[in-house]
């Protein structure tokens, strides 16, 4: 509106031909001064509002930009969320079957077994291999041939649940309960002395593979036989060349340096009957004591190989053709099984297996 008024006053100057009379700010001068004064604000106001403009549109030129980059910032996020609750479900899924799995392993029951090396020793014909089939096999009444090579056989003693859970091996976060098996793995070798170098050997692998895997100071048991019939007269040549053998010397010595543990040494007066047959009216204790006095001699290479407390003594009757008549050999296996039942049950367990009959002790006293 003041454009239009300024306007009108200098058409109204213009008109009246600049008389006197004219107002001094309706002068040529004043008016050119205005009408400059204008333009440059006019100049100004246009240069001002294109700038204004300008920038304006360069704002918007960077927000539409910007605005493209967010949606496909928004875009992208958009599928990796979809993408993570796609994992998170399946993880959901893996998740649940584990703890399903995990509940089964804690409601399982793993099985451990532990077998005690028993060594079964003494010349030919004293009865190794029908002690062997009394614990093995006692329904088998068929003959016993000699043994001609080295045979084995498990034997087991004795199952027992243990107290504590243990880690489960598939999982060690998982504790469950264990069940113990125990059993003897029985070597019967040959009487011959050249299955000597194979009983040294085994004595040795078996004493390293029992110290492993139980993680105890553990051993072999060696069970000693002798034909008590020759108790108070003199020896058989094979009895005595046996135990004189490189297989009691080489056991003492590798027991000297630790590669052989005895865990219990048993020795055996088979054929009992037959002395008692000879000695008619002679106390059983008397016999026995003739027993350890005959061939105590014959055990001189294995003295100081083992603690006298781990050395005992029986007498047994082992008679294939007559079951009732068979003695001793439940003895002999409850004194064979008591080291390691002792140390991994540690429940007095094994004074529950040998009952009531228990060898005798005498001939420790030699070692």
């Amino acid at each position: 509106m003041i454009d239009n008024l300024l306007v009108l006053a200098v058409l109204d100057s213009a008109q009246s031909g600049g008389s006197d009379s004219t107002p001094w700010f309706f002068s040529n001068e004043v008016v050119g001064a205005t009408i400059g004064a204008l333009l440059a604000a006019a100049l100004t106001f246009v240069i001002t509002r294109r700038a204004t403009s300008n920038a304006v549109t360069q704002d918007n030129v960077l927000l539409s930009a910007r605005l493209k980059e967010v949606e496909a910032e928004l875009g992208l996020r958009d599928t990796e969320l979809t993408e993570a609750n796609t994992r998170i479900t399946e993880l959901a899924a893996v998740q649940d079957h584990y703890g399903h799995v995990r509940e089964l392993l804690g409601k399982s029951i793993v099985v451990q077994e532990f077998e005690q090396p028993v060594l079964l020793l003494g010349p030919r014909f004293v009865g190794k291999s029908s002690l062997l089939a009394q614990w093995h096999a006692p329904w088998d009444r068929g003959p016993l041939a000699a043994t001609r090579s080295h045979r084995r056989a498990s034997v087991p003693v004795y199952d027992f649940r243990r107290p504590d859970a243990v880690p489960h091996f598939a999982d060690p976060d998982v504790r469950t309960a264990v069940d113990v098996h125990l059993k003897l793995r029985v070597h019967d070798f040959p009487g011959e002395l050249s299955a000597q170098a194979s009983a040294i050997e085994t004595a040795r692998a078996e004493t390293a593979e029992l110290r492993e895997k139980t993680g105890r100071n553990l051993g072999v048991v060696l069970v000693c036989m002798f034909d008590a019939a020759e108790a108070g007269t003199e020896l058989r040549e094979e009895t005595v060349r046996y135990y004189n053998g490189d297989l009691f010397a080489s056991i003492r010595t590798l027991v000297s340096h630790r590669d052989v543990d005895i865990q219990r040494l048993v020795i055996v007066f088979n054929k009992f009957d037959v002395l008692l047959a000879k000695r008619p009216g002679e106390p059983v204790e008397a016999l026995l004591e003739l027993c350890v006095e005959s061939f105590s001699k014959t055990l001189q290479p294995l003295y100081g190989a083992c603690n006298p407390e781990r050395v005992c003594e029986t007498v047994t009757v082992l008679d294939r053709d007559n079951l009732l008549r068979s003695q001793g050999a439940t003895v002999v296996f409850g004194e064979v099984a008591r080291g390691i039942v002792d140390a991994m049950s540690g429940s007095g367990a094994a004074d529950r297996l040998m009952g009531e009959q228990r060898a005798t002790t005498y001939m420790s006293r030699n070692f």
